[in-house]
Parts: C-alpha cells; sequence; structure tokens
C-alpha cells in the first residue's frame, strides 16, 4: 500500500512538473514572437506604406503582446482550475446513492473464548438474505484489520478473508483422500473450487489478492480463475476495501482510492450466491467487519465519499444483517 501511494505522489509531481515545463516555453515563445514583430517592424521603412506611416506601433506591440500573454495564462489557468463564465452541463454522476445490505456489524461485548465459535457461525450470509440481479455486477465493501499475515506452512496456503460461492472450503480437511495436491491453486491451498470474488491474502506476503472465477467468450473453452494483486497491504491497522464488477471491468479500492484494476478476459461466472467470511481450515489472522452489498456497481465519486474513521473492537461479535 506504501508503494502505491509512493508511485501516486511521483506520478503527480511529474505531472505538475510538465505543467510547468508547457507554460514557461508558451511565454518565452511570447515573447521571442513579439520581440520578432519589434525587429521586423524596425527594419521596415514605414514611410513607404503610407497610411501605417502615423500608427504608434511600439505601443501597439506592447498592447498585441500583453493581450497574447493573457491570453495564453488564461487558458492553462482555466485548463486546470476549470474556471467558468457560463452555465455548462452537470459533470459527474447523476443519480442518489444506491442502497445496500449491511451484514456483520459490529455487536454486544462477549468472551474472547467464546469468539471464534461465534464468529464462525456469524460470518455468513445466503442468498435469501442478499438477492443478486447478475453475476457480473455489483459491489462490495468490508472493514478489516490484518493482525499477521505469515505462515507456518511452507507450502503457504492462501489465507481467506472473504469469498462468494462454492461452500466446500468450509469443511475441508486438508490433505483428504482424492483431493488435489497442494500447489495447483485447489482446495488444498485454501481456494474454493468456485468464487465471485474471493479476497485472500498471499501465501508468503501480505499482499492481498481478489479472485474473480470467468467463463471463456468462446464455447467449448474452459474457463479462467483471474486475479488482482494488492501490494503491502496495511497490518496492525484497520482499513477498508471495495471492490465494484460492471461486466468485465474489475476495481479495488483501498481506503476509498483505487489501488488495482482488471479487464476480464472472461465473463464472470454465476456461482452460489452465498458469502464466507474468515472460514476455512486457515482463515487469515485478522478482524472483519460491516460487510456491505450493493446489487449495482459503484463509481470512482461515490467510493471517494464512504470512508472515514474505521474503529474494529476485538471484544465484541457482530451482528447478522442491518439493511440500509
Amino acid at each position: 500500500m506504501e508503494q502505491l501511494q509512493k508511485k501516486n505522489r511521483n506520478s503527480t509531481s511529474h505531472a505538475n512538473a510538465a505543467y510547468i515545463i508547457i507554460i514557461i516555453l508558451i511565454v518565452v515563445f511570447v515573447i521571442v514572437a513579439v520581440i520578432s514583430l519589434m525587429i521586423f517592424w524596425y527594419s521596415v521603412d514605414t514611410s513607404k506604406i503610407g497610411p501605417l506611416e502615423h500608427i504608434p506601433m511600439k505601443t501597439l506591440l506592447y498592447i498585441f503582446g500583453g493581450i497574447l500573454a493573457l491570453s495564453v495564462l488564461f487558458v492553462l489557468f482555466n485548463s486546470r482550475y476549470e474556471l467558468y463564465f457560463q452555465k455548462r452541463n452537470k459533470i459527474g454522476i447523476d443519480r442518489s446513492t444506491p442502497g445496500f445490505s449491511l451484514f456483520w456489524k459490529p455487536g454486544k461485548s462477549t468472551k474472547k473464548e467464546d469468539q471464534k465459535n461465534d464468529l464462525i457461525q456469524l460470518y455468513e450470509v445466503n442468498s435469501d438474505e442478499f438477492h443478486m440481479t447478475t453475476p457480473d455486477t455489483y459491489s462490495v465493501s468490508l472493514e478489516m484489520n490484518v493482525l499477521d499475515t505469515r505462515s507456518d506452512d511452507k507450502y503457504g496456503p492462501f489465507r481467506h478473508i472473504l469469498h462468494r460461492g462454492s461452500k466446500d472450503i468450509k469443511d475441508f480437511k486438508r490433505d483428504s483422500p482424492g483431493s488435489i495436491p497442494k500447489g495447483r491453486g485447489g482446495l488444498n491451498d485454501g481456494l474454493p473450487t468456485e468464487m465471485n470474488p474471493g479476497i485472500f491474502i498471499d501465501r508468503f506476503t501480505n499482499d492481498l489478492i481478489i479472485f474473480i472465477d470467468t467463463d471463456s467468450v468462446k464455447q467449448g473453452e474452459y474457463g479462467f480463475r483471474e486475479s488482482v494483486r494488492v501490494t503491502d497491504i496495511p497490518l496492525k491497522r484497520p482499513f477498508s476495501i471495495h471492490l465494484t464488477l460492471h461486466d468485465q471491468m474489475l476495481e479495488v479500492y483501498i481506503n476509498c482510492r483505487l489501488a488495482g484494476s482488471k479487464i476480464l478476459h472472461g465473463i464472470p461466472r454465476a456461482v452460489p450466491n452465498n458469502w464466507y467470511g474468515l472460514t476455512g481450515f486457515i482463515p487469515a489472522m485478522a478482524q472483519i467487519q460491516n460487510m456491505k452489498l450493493w446489487d449495482t456497481q459503484l463509481y470512482a465519486q461515490e467510493i471517494r465519499k464512504m470512508c472515514g474513521d474505521i474503529k474494529i473492537d476485538n471484544t465484541v461479535i457482530p451482528k447478522k444483517c442491518d439493511l440500509k
């Protein structure tokens, strides 16, 4: 995450430098043009031009140069700060903020020894609690606090945070007879058979990986398991993540700022509409709360307004659902 912010700062500084260079070049061009006109004028015998002999050309050149310079500077300033002196069409998203369903809202305090069993039961949402119109248009957000990303397993299974799809990972026992061997991206690696989306911590680093299962656009071809990686997520510091999917465009936001995007090769797959959090044989060492689900895509302008202070108390358990 820190690397992403550094890249954004570098991009902004480069853009500002380029903008200043353009202004300097234009000013130099205007000065050279005015000087060239003056040299040309004084090198010509105005007495042979007739009516122009009595025109105060020096004054006119100064006025012309000043007007030209001010015009250029105004255009540049207006392009950067968008000053308008007439009514213009509305720019942006012309719709009311979409409604959402809120799950896993923090509830009352509970004993720490009961925490694990209670949360395993509560971090689930079935299809009756949240209806989805299509598998390729939705949005989800989650508040989380990742405490540790280290793995004691040299094969490093993915650590589960959230997924919508098959429930096989919930009760799977690693190295079960007949299961796909480790390292092939199956259940033995902590990944469910079907998911759209799936949010996991990488096997060996504190990177976040978002999976989307898709079907090929060409009939008869196998589907894909596509992904977006968000590097270096915060540790022991609460943050929010937003995913929004529209057709084949996936966007990932961390703390309401774009952290990754991908145009999917395939069509997002219709998987079982059941959501699971911190489940499987190796859930992430993390706390999650306040999952919001939208049956529509969200725009960057809308997501930027959704972040505020995040407080996560590990002595409380979440409520089941709260519709908004």
